[in-house]
């Protein structure tokens, strides 16, 4: 969960490899996976350019429609 002043501006990887910086107003905020890897949160920063370095990850995998 997120505190400090909205907007927030969460800094995240997959596999290591950079992505696209997600805004967001409301917290908690859930992170859409759609492809497959490690994502890791890297930083989080509010809308008073406080910044905290991100903890944690999940591993995402794919899984093929039922049949």
């Amino acid at each position: 969960m997120a505190s400090g002043t909205p907007d927030f501006i969460v800094n995240y990887t997959i596999d290591g490899n950079p992505q696209p910086i997600v805004s967001f107003a409301a917290s908690p905020f859930i992170l859409s996976a759609s492809t497959p890897g490690i994502y890791a949160l890297t930083t989080i920063t509010d809308a008073n350019g406080c910044t905290n370095n991100g903890s944690g990850e999940a591993d995402v995998i794919e899984v093929g429609a039922p049949t």
